[in-house]
């Protein structure tokens, strides 16, 4: 009776095997298997001989009080005649059950499934026929155990693949915006969620959502206070959670009102919790369990060295483009935006302008004051500069005392206005500093980018515009590069070497 099911088949195959052989062993009409589900207080037939006899859907156990009495304690087979047999025949199977026979299949010493045969006949089941239907019973239920078993660990087995397999997945990339969107993939997937978030923060300040899967994009951003939604819990607690009721949580972020079921747990790296992953469901009848919990934790922790890994190299690729003194960005990092944003320009023809800003009278305060003094007023230009700027410009350290503003979608006028507010910064940076040499200042060159200009082309342009200023008395202001003579030269040294020449002739 049980090879099949155990060799190859798996449970549906042994309870097919055992009823029809109850059924043929106890000449009764009908046997059925009835799964007792004691939370929701509900039976329901899984297995019936003839199949024609099975009952589609689940019937509460108040009505069924036979069941009910297994389900309280009796584990022993209960016999039923009369109306009440006829009642539970109505309500099983629709037959006319004179007499049944209720039989625990006990599992782990509890009556998981129940066998029920039912007879049209008026009969009474001696004691053999008792003790063979609870042989039959015991003997289903070993099997159905070591399926259930064999089943779990088989599950287990694929879960642990499968969790190996996401966390491989998401350490392939070193970006942590791709990253972040992996987690969210692979997470819904192994767990057969409907959507997925990664929230970066803690439980002090809160979390914001940075990452999504099965939400609408612009639900990227959203901020949760500790203790707000599930997974404010999550940050505020520092613990896993999960809930199969997410209306019943009070202050839900809005955006997931449709989340029947949520899990939820801490992403820690570098010794402090950094973020929370969540996965969620929309349909009420896919109850979340223990056992996803921790499968979820432990993807957790493969999904945080990803996010620590990908934060320390956004950490060094930050630091190999930053002037450390400054905080702007350098040379080469310059040239490479300058690169992108003149190819973005050529497909869209959206309008770039550069800007080059070089301090006067900087010398002056290295050698009044020495270089300590002087590093600082870079660094107070450097934070002034970024602060005037808008969030998509790039401000630059282009070398020693001199900077420069690539300016995004802005033709030369508009540039210019950001060359004047960056001449207003430098000039209240520097004016707090109390040690310093005469007037700090600065001077700037505007060049816009003409179609097919080279970035070396732009740099000269706005180079020669900056050179003119400095050169012709126009210091302090924003010089526009359209607006120099053609006859003017750029003389970068043109004063220190007339200097040279007179000193060279006066010892002469």
């Amino acid at each position: 009776m049980l090879v099949s099911g155990l060799e190859c088949e798996g449970p549906e195959a042994v309870r097919r095997n055992l009823i029809a052989e109850i059924r043929r062993a106890f000449a009764v009409e009908v046997v059925l298997m009835v799964e007792l589900a004691e939370r929701e207080a509900r039976a329901t037939v899984i297995a019936a001989e003839p199949p024609e006899a099975e009952r589609k859907g689940s019937i509460a156990l108040d009505e069924l009080s036979a069941v009910s009495d297994l389900v309280d304690g009796r584990l022993v087979p209960l016999q039923l005649t009369g109306e009440g047999s006829l009642q539970l025949g109505r309500l099983l199977a629709d037959i006319k059950a004179c007499s049944s026979l209720f039989v625990p299949m006990r599992s782990r010493d509890m009556p998981g499934h129940v066998l029920v045969l039912l007879s049209e006949a008026e009969r009474e089941f001696g004691p053999e026929e008792v003790e063979l239907a609870a042989a039959f019973a015991a003997a289903a239920s070993a099997g159905l155990d070591q399926l259930r078993l064999a089943e779990e660990h088989a599950s287990r087995t694929a879960r642990q693949v499968e969790l190996v397999r996401a966390g491989r997945i998401v350490n392939e990339s070193l970006d942590l915006t791709r990253v972040l969107v992996r987690i969210c993939v692979e997470a819904a997937g192994f767990l057969a969620g409907d959507c997925a978030c990664v929230w970066l923060g803690d439980g002090v300040e809160g979390i914001r959502l940075e990452a999504l899967y099965g939400f609408p994009p612009e639900l990227v951003g959203t901020r949760l206070r500790p203790g707000e939604g599930l997974a404010g819990r999550v940050a505020a607690s520092g613990e896993g959670m999960f809930t199969n009721d997410y209306a019943e949580l009070t202050r839900s972020p809005a955006g997931f009102s449709d989340i029947e079921g949520e899990l939820g747990v801490p992403m820690h790296w570098d010794g402090e919790l950094r973020g929370v992953l969540a996965v969620g469901n929309r349909q009420a009848h896919q109850l979340l369990t223990h056992e996803q919990l921790e499968l979820l934790e432990g993807f957790a922790d493969l999904a945080a060295a990803a996010c620590r890994n990908a934060s320390a190299h956004a950490g060094l690729a930050h630091q190999a483009r930053t002037d450390s003194l400054t905080g702007c960005v350098n040379h080469a990092a310059l040239h490479d935006a300058l690169g992108r944003e003149l190819a973005r320009c050529e497909r869209t023809g959206h309008d770039l302008s550069l800007v080059l800003l070089d301090l006067d009278g900087f010398k002056a305060v290295n050698e009044e004051h020495g270089h300590l003094v002087g590093d600082e007023v870079l660094r107070r230009v450097g934070h002034a500069l970024r602060a005037t700027m808008r969030p998509y410009d790039t401000v630059a350290r282009y070398g020693g005392d001199e900077f420069a503003v690539l300016a995004c979608g802005a033709d030369e006028a508009a540039a210019g206005e950001v060359a004047h507010r960056s001449l207003g910064g430098v000039g209240r940076a520097v004016d707090a500093l109390e040690e310093r040499s005469g007037e700090v200042g600065a001077t700037a060159g505007v060049a816009e980018w003409r179609p097919g200009e080279t970035p070396t082309e732009l740099i000269a342009r706005a180079d020669r515009a900056l050179l003119y200023g400095k050169q012709r008395d126009g210091r302090g202001t924003a010089v526009y590069a359209s607006a120099i003579p053609e006859a003017f030269r750029a003389g970068r040294f043109e004063r220190r070497r007339r200097a040279q020449d007179e000193a060279t002739g006066a010892s002469e």
